[in-house]
């Protein structure tokens, strides 16, 4: 018999967050809402994909439909991604997070809540430019995208696991 004992002290503390993420996104499927999260390096290009995406819906949608369309943006200080999707004629709210570097459900669903109850279509999170953190924190969207800018290096799946592993058990 082995004196070594093996004990888990574990807990998951995201529980609370994955829990509310679970309601936020059974919420907005209801109302017929598609939440898509846009990850990537600050840098890489999250707002000009937006934009197509954008302009790519609008130009698909059925002759007299007009996609409603949302963008929460996440920047740790500035507002520069928001005034670009405002200026694309798509309602956005700026979340400002003043530092942290990861979006949690409590900011999300604030941020949502911003829009005063408009209903949409299409609600998209530009999240925190990081390739850290956002992996983590499940922001209750129906898909999460990585955007990967071939200029940073062919290593991010090397080098940030994580994000591409949670993007490949969300898929």
């Amino acid at each position: 018999m082995s004196d070594v004992r093996t004990i888990e002290v574990k807990r998951d503390i995201l529980a609370a967050n994955s829990h509310e993420a679970d309601a936020f996104r059974l919420e907005r499927k209801a109302e017929n809402a598609f939440l898509m999260d846009v990850m990537a390096s600050p840098g890489a290009g999250k707002t000009t994909l937006l934009l197509a995406l954008i302009e790519q819906l609008r130009a698909t949608a059925a002759v007299g439909e007009v996609p409603r369309m949302g963008v929460i943006e996440a920047d740790l200080e500035s507002d520069v991604d928001a005034l670009k999707i405002k200026n694309a004629g798509v309602p956005s709210v700026e979340l400002n997070t003043k530092g942290v570097c990861h979006v949690e459900m409590g900011m999300m669903r604030k941020a949502f809540e911003a829009f005063g109850g408009k209903e949409f279509d299409y609600l998209f999170l530009e999240n925190i430019g990081n390739l850290v953190c956002p992996a983590e924190f499940d922001t209750g969207c129906h898909r999460r995208i990585m955007l990967l800018s071939v200029p940073e290096g062919y290593d991010k799946v090397y080098k940030y696991p994580p994000m591409f592993a949670v993007l490949m058990l969300w898929w």
